[in-house]
């Protein structure tokens, strides 16, 4: 639970009287309007008519004054009465009365400023005594011992007057003025700061009743040294300084939050609670975020409640959405329909329902969990509806024809032309439709088309026997090798272009003819081998030399008269012709390398002319490749290849770089490519071919005149033969539909006049006599009732009876009929078992009811088990026991684990935080090892439970755990008694010693009592009772430190600029401009009157004993310099201890910290 204010706890009537505590304890001060009196005054040595002189015999009633300084400038008094008398013998004695010249007062100021008053004048003395009250008022200025004297002036004699002079005597007093100004001011602090007591963290509120406590024991008007009381008000201010609030507990927030992402972080959130509650979740969780996570403390603790509180009932109050499986199982399952298996307007009519049921299911009109019931009822109608629609009937149209194609092909006399493979292949697909059954549903559709698509394959499949290529083969190859002949050149063009086209043609020979089609590639082989031999032996050719003297002669004349060539160009080329007519024209083929030469040197000598136009060319290439590119597969190979080899030429064409003579080649080359067009293929005449074949072959079977076919059916098949015959035979790809419609209808024909009048056709009624005995036979048989099996045997005898009668086509209704009655008869199955299932229903019911009223599992697992329990009881109660598996996956589905709900971990997660909390306390180290051990193990293992996740069953476990954690206890150690045994064994030596009677009885006695004080002191006190014992050491140390038998040093006080430091803490301002360690301050010391200092000795206290960031320049001196050292960050802070010896041995010291600053914020 997180802490918030109340208005009358414990621990704030605690602080409210603490407050009055220090309210009370500084009222003096505070309300002080004259002078201040001494807290004690005490005799000294002018007490009890000690002669002070031969003359007289003077006394004080007091010599020692202490004072408490509670504020700034505070005015002091005290007064004592002064005694004289004159001593017998002595004839004259006057005590002047205070003027100028005589002013009988103090022989040093107290305090800032002082002044001394008589009641009364003594005048002359007698033998008794006389007397005058004097009264010394001051200001004080903060701590001090002030070792100061009544001057006192007096006139006396004896008898003569001779003897009479003006005689002193410093009659000594001392002033001691206690500051507790700092002490009185932090109690004030405290008292302000304990009307939030509650609110701070226990341990520094702790720290704070603890040094409040020690203030309080030198508080008002109790004596102490200003040391000790300097140390408890700076402990006190730096303890309500210190003063931490406690954190803001942001359990409850944090669990709220972590409750909410959950189900904020579970990605089926959205679909599982209502659109409104998850809304208001969301809200709040996001407010919740909003709440700082740093920076808030317990004073913020209202609104981290409010937050956690609103969260949480959020969380609790979500509402989830109906269950939706069964409406959503029934829309699969109408979605996973094959809408072609249906009829349209049924399943029109059903999917407005279902239509219905999805918009329903969108999460803007879920209704919520309380309507389950509703949801459930219309989502089992539905899923009635789906289950009732009927199937239509398999369509068996296409499967009759591709069985009759099967037949007809197995019976034709051709049949053995074709591969054994491909035959079989159909033979095997024709029995296998034996095994079709009929009268089923479009569900049973895939397995006829798939009967019926095997059969078409094979018939499609069909092979014939492949033709011999072997001559043809050795043929091509012998006139290759001609072609390929190193000479073949010397052959005449007309023999070397009629082989190889010859060998062309041969190559194109199609490879995939068949044995009936041999006398083709018989051709080709005899062409080819009649090329071959007619190849023919040239002469030389003089065309190319003699055409080239001509172009040269015509270029050279062009060139002339265009006058765009140089003389020397048209000179060498003239040259060059004439030495191309000078070559023999004799020359045999085998010499033609001479012609060539001569035509290479003729045409070597160029002109030099302007380049060709090619833009014309180079849109033709353009052209003709966009047409190639985009040549479907109706051109033939032949014509793109023709046309890919004029582009490749146009291209060489323009690799040439003709010039501008050359012009009329470029343009040839354009005229040469769009000469070249791509050419339609042959249409495909195999099918009307075949079918033509098929139907004179038809016509000719002695079989067609017989009666068994009319004559309208002959007819019709002459009819179509003719039109079939009539169909142009050299027609392209494009008139392809022309053709295949014509063998479509002459195979049509064909198949409608064949309808002989042989034998009944019992292949249906055998099928079903198969079928049925397949059912009888089948494994599952006993699944069935016995009586739709006893009529399903009887109807079967009645079957075979009719096969064994064999009937002719006259009965074919009959057959057709009895096959389509057995056919139709179907075995009835048995019901399906619920006993099981009734059963499992029933017990979980029972551990639903028991696990909900238990309230010990988790709300998931519990809306599982319910959703399987409303889905078994919503199972129809007509299923067969071929829908077995459906029922015992719904009692298989009931085995719900339900899963307990987590322990409640908040007391235990407490105790784990407060038990921490108390081990990283600053005061653990004052717990005594073996409990802070104990506290480890225990905390450790209650960490390991939560660790282990324990459920709602361990509940015991975890409560015991935070139990047995907050029972244990960090026990105290005791206070720590070293010093106090040495101290009292210091003092105990020190009253046996022999030199003890050379001490003033006051400091003798003051000793005694410090001593049985410390040796009375409690031994059971802890460390937090360290203080007692420790003002126990100090009272029994001040004691030995009182004792005096000469001016002893008991105290030192550290200086800066001549005036001591006022509290334990001395504030260096400098410059902020400059660097910290190019400043620095000067210390002295302050001892008390009378104590000859023997040695000094500056160091380094506190945590500056290992860090200093000051360094101390001259540490055996009385005065030193502190000087930053570079060290630390912000102010530089070094604490400082003087300790001083005089001559005796007596050590005193002083301790303060040297803070040096540049911005008044850092004076702390």
């Amino acid at each position: 639970m997180a802490k918030t204010k109340k208005a009358f706890s414990a621990k704030r009537v605690l602080a409210l009287a603490l407050a009055l505590i220090m309210a009370l304890s500084v009222m003096p001060a505070a309300f002080a309007a004259e002078p201040t009196g001494p807290v004690e005054s005490s005799a000294g040595n002018y007490s009890g008519g000690v002669d002070t002189g031969y003359w007289t015999t003077m006394r004080m009633n007091y010599q020692n004054f202490t004072f408490i300084q509670t504020q700034n400038d505070e005015q002091f008094q005290f007064t004592f009465d002064f005694s004289a008398r004159k001593n017998s013998g002595v004839n004259y004695v006057w005590v002047y009365a205070p003027n100028n010249e005589y002013p009988q007062t103090l022989s040093s100021t107290i305090g800032k400023t002082s002044a001394l008053s008589w009641a009364n004048e003594i005048g002359g003395l007698g033998t008794g005594y006389s007397t005058s009250a004097i009264t010394v008022t001051f200001t004080g200025n903060g701590a001090a011992v002030y070792e100061t004297s009544l001057h006192l002036v007096y006139d006396a004699g004896a008898t003569s007057f001779s003897n009479r002079a003006n005689r002193t005597i410093d009659l000594p007093i001392t002033v001691t003025v206690i500051d507790k100004r700092a002490l009185n001011s932090a109690i004030s602090a405290a008292n302000a700061a304990a009307s939030d007591a509650e609110y701070y963290t226990e341990a520094t509120w702790a720290d704070v009743t603890a040094a409040l406590a020690n203030a309080q024991k030198v508080a008002g008007d109790v004596i102490e040294t200003q040391s000790v009381i300097n140390r408890y008000a700076s402990a006190l201010q730096n303890a309500v300084d210190s003063l931490e609030y406690q954190g803001a507990n942001y359990t409850a927030l944090d669990a709220a939050k972590a409750a909410a992402e959950k189900i904020l972080n579970d990605a089926k959130a959205d679909d599982t609670y209502t659109i409104a509650t998850l809304a208001a979740l969301r809200e709040k969780y996001e407010a919740a975020q909003n709440i700082p996570t740093t920076g808030w403390d317990i004073r913020n603790q209202n609104a981290i409640d409010v937050a956690a509180n609103e969260l949480s009932a959020a969380v609790s109050g979500l509402v989830r959405f109906a269950s939706y499986a069964q409406m959503q199982a029934a829309v699969t399952t109408f979605e996973r329909l094959n809408a072609e298996f249906y009829d349209p307007a049924d399943l029109a009519a059903l999917k407005v329902k279902v239509d219905a049921a999805k918009q329903e299911m969108l999460r803007e009109n879920r209704l919520d969990i309380t309507k389950q019931a509703d949801v459930n009822a219309r989502a089992m109608a539905l899923m009635k509806e789906i289950n009732s629609l009927q199937k239509l009937p398999a369509n068996y149209d296409a499967f009759n024809a591709a069985v009759a194609a099967a037949k007809a092909k197995i019976e034709a006399s051709d049949f053995q032309n074709y591969t054994s493979a491909s035959a079989k292949a159909l033979s095997d697909a024709y029995l296998a439709s034996a095994s079709i059954e009929t009268g089923k549903d479009i569900t049973y559709q895939a397995t006829i088309d798939a009967a019926t698509k095997a059969i078409n394959d094979a018939i499609a499949g069909l092979t014939l026997k492949g033709a011999d290529y072997s001559a043809l083969d050795a043929a091509i190859a012998n006139a290759q090798a001609q072609l390929d002949r190193t000479d073949i050149s010397d052959y005449t063009d007309a023999s070397v272009n009629a082989l190889r086209t010859t060998l062309d043609a041969a190559k194109a020979v199609s490879r995939k003819l068949t044995v009936d089609q041999q006398q083709i590639i018989t051709d080709a082989t005899d062409a080819l081998l009649a090329a071959t031999r007619g190849l023919t032996l040239k002469g030389a050719d003089y065309t190319a030399l003699d055409k080239a003297i001509s172009d040269r002669e015509e270029e050279v004349a062009a060139a002339k008269e265009a006058g765009i060539y140089t003389d020397a160009s048209i000179s060498r080329v003239e040259t060059a012709i004439a030495a191309a007519k000078a070559v023999d024209r004799t020359l045999s083929v085998k010499e033609q390398t001479k012609v060539d030469d001569a035509l290479a040197a003729l045409n070597a000598v160029k002109l030099e002319k302007k380049p060709a136009d090619y833009s014309a060319l180079n849109d033709a290439i353009k052209a003709a490749q966009d047409t190639l590119n985009n040549a479907g597969d109706e051109y033939t190979e032949a014509s793109k290849t023709a046309l890919s080899n004029a582009i490749k030429a146009a291209q060489a064409v323009v690799a040439a770089k003709y010039d501008v003579t050359q012009q009329q080649k470029v343009d040839d080359a354009v005229a040469a490519l769009e000469s070249v067009k791509l050419i339609l293929k042959d249409a495909d005449y195999s099918a009307l071919n075949d079918a033509i074949q098929n139907a004179e072959a038809f016509l000719a079977d002695p079989d067609t005149g017989k009666s068994f076919y009319t004559e309208e059916a002959i007819q019709a098949v002459k009819d179509a033969l003719d039109a079939a015959k009539a169909v142009e035979k050299d027609l392209d790809i494009l008139h392809q539909d022309e053709i295949t419609a014509a063998a479509d209808t002459l195979v049509n024909a064909i198949e409608q006049a064949k309808g002989d009048f042989n034998a009944a056709d019992l292949t249906g009624l055998q099928k079903a006599v198969d079928a049925a005995n397949e059912k009888l036979a089948a494994a599952d048989i006993e699944d069935y009732t016995k009586d739709s099996r006893d009529a399903l045997a009887e109807a079967v005898a009645e079957a075979e009876a009719m096969i064994e009668r064999m009937p002719n086509i006259t009965e074919q209704d009959a057959v057709n009929a009895k096959a389509a009655a057995l056919n139709a008869m179907t075995l009835t199955l048995k019901g399906a078992d619920y006993e099981a299932l009734d059963i499992a229903i029933a017990k979980a019911n029972i551990a639903y009811n028991d696990a909900k009223a238990s309230g010990q599992y988790t709300e998931e697992s519990l809306a599982q088990l319910k959703a399987a329990i409303d889905y078994a009881e919503g199972l129809s109660r007509s299923l067969t026991i071929k829908d077995q598996k459906i029922i015992d996956d719904a009692e298989a589905a009931l085995n719900v684990t339900l899963v307990y709900k987590g322990a409640n971990m908040d007391a235990l997660n407490a105790a784990i935080a407060a038990a921490n909390a108390k081990l990283s306390a600053s005061d653990i180290s004052n717990y005594t090892e073996a409990s802070v051990a104990a506290l480890r193990a225990a905390l450790e293992e209650a960490e390991a439970l939560v660790k282990s996740n324990p459920d709602i069953t361990k509940q015991d476990a975890v409560d015991a755990m935070a139990a047995s954690l907050n029972a244990i206890k960090l026990v105290l150690k005791d206070a720590d008694f070293t010093a106090l045994d040495a101290i009292i064994k210091t003092a105990s030596d020190k009253l046996a010693s022999g030199d003890i009677n050379t001490y003033t009885p006051d400091s003798v006695a003051a000793l005694r009592a410090a001593l049985e004080e410390a040796e009375n002191i409690d031994r059971s006190l802890t460390i937090l009772d360290q203080a007692d014992v420790d003002a126990a050491v100090a009272n029994v140390q001040k004691a030995l430190d009182a004792m005096k038998q000469y001016d002893a040093l008991t105290s030192v006080a550290i200086t800066n600029g001549g005036v001591d430091v006022e509290g334990d803490v001395l504030f260096v301002k400098v410059p902020w401009y400059t660097l910290y360690k190019n400043n620095s301050t000067e210390l002295g010391i302050q001892v008390n009157s009378g104590a000859e200092v023997k040695s000094v000795k500056w160091s380094y206290a506190n945590w500056s004993i290992d860090k200093p960031e000051a360094t101390i320049e001259t540490p055996n001196a009385e005065t030193t310099v502190i000087r930053p050292n570079g060290k630390g960050i912000g102010a530089r802070s070094c604490w400082v201890t003087v300790t001083v010896e005089d001559f005796y041995g007596n050590v005193a010291t002083d301790t303060i910290k040297v803070r040096f600053h540049k911005w008044d914020w850092q004076a702390k």
